[in-house]
């Protein structure tokens, strides 16, 4: 990267030297850093877009230990040291192929379906009434905490999306752009990655962990006037969609484990320190486990 030489090589060597060291559970990444001599410029250029990408938090709060996770299964690794992005939506690329599937097996699914409560008192799954053999929790922690009628005490942090559609196409030289001291941090053309050659371009930036107060219109500017120096085009939405999920990510936090009836198998979204965060990693393996315990369970 452009102002980077040796000193930031010899970071990362010493990154990866501390990366087999043992880390409280309390310490901050910021902390951890601190400890391992990283230059302020590595850690601004590279460490903080990692950590917001991967765990939607800043450094001076984001846990070290599962930072470190991340670090191991994204570059230790050629098995798993990948980047991709799914070229078609996320319903049609994963969602849709899944529920053919299942419905396939003898699965009956019952969408936009509210559940309500969960009594757990009795020996039997009662889900608003009804009885079943299990119950697999795959919810948010907050969410989790509410059908089960116990007060919910997680932290959470909002993404920011703003969509924008531009009838005079510009070029971000890939698509997909990562923004250093920008308000947006992510700069997607999506009609690129999803290969559309619609009469607009559709492009979105996405803001992690946001905090700022912008109102809608100054936002919009400011993203705007950052793609243009980011493509050296002028940028003129058409149309655009902010879309602002204020509880998006359920941050890594210690948490203590509740005794649960026995056909209760609670796989929500609630990581603790050393875990991977949540991210889609995460939850394909939570559905994975539950899947299992759940079958075991039964057998």
């Amino acid at each position: 990267m452009p102002g980077h030489g040796l000193n930031s090589a010899l970071a990362m060597l010493k990154i990866g030297r501390f990366m087999s060291a043992p880390v409280e559970n309390e310490t901050s990444v910021s902390a951890w850093l601190k400890r391992c001599g990283v230059p302020q410029t590595m850690i601004r250029d590279m460490i903080e877009p990692l950590c917001l990408g991967a765990m939607n938090e800043q450094i001076d709060t984001a846990c070290a230990a599962s930072f470190l996770q991340v670090l191991k299964e994204s570059f230790a690794s050629h098995k798993s040291a990948r980047l991709g992005w799914f070229n078609a939506p996320l319903d049609e690329a994963v969602i849709t192929p899944l529920v053919k599937r299942a419905e396939s097996l003898g699965v009956k699914i019952n969408a936009s379906c509210r559940i309500r409560h969960i009594e757990t008192d009795g020996s039997e799954a009662s889900v608003d009434g009804a009885t079943f053999k299990r119950v697999i929790l795959a919810l948010p922690a907050y969410a989790t905490d509410r059908v089960l009628n116990r007060d919910a005490q997680c932290a959470t942090e909002m993404i920011t999306n703003l969509h924008l559609w531009l009838d005079q196409p510009i070029s971000l030289n890939g698509p997909l752009i990562g923004g250093i001291d920008t308000v947006g941090e992510w700069f997607f053309d999506v009609s690129s990655q999803m290969s559309n050659s619609g009469p607009l371009q559709h492009l979105c930036v996405v803001i992690s962990a946001d905090r700022n107060k912008m109102s809608e219109t100054e936002l919009l500017q400011t993203l705007s006037h950052e793609i243009e120096q980011i493509c050296g085009s002028p940028v003129s939405p058409v149309h655009h969609r902010l879309i602002r999920e204020k509880r998006a990510t359920v941050l890594v936090r210690p948490h203590i484990q509740q005794q649960l009836p026995h056909w209760l198998i609670d796989a929500s979204e609630r990581p603790a320190p050393g875990e991977l965060p949540a991210t889609i990693e995460m939850a394909v393996r939570r559905g994975e486990k539950a899947a299992n315990q759940c079958v075991n369970s039964l057998l």
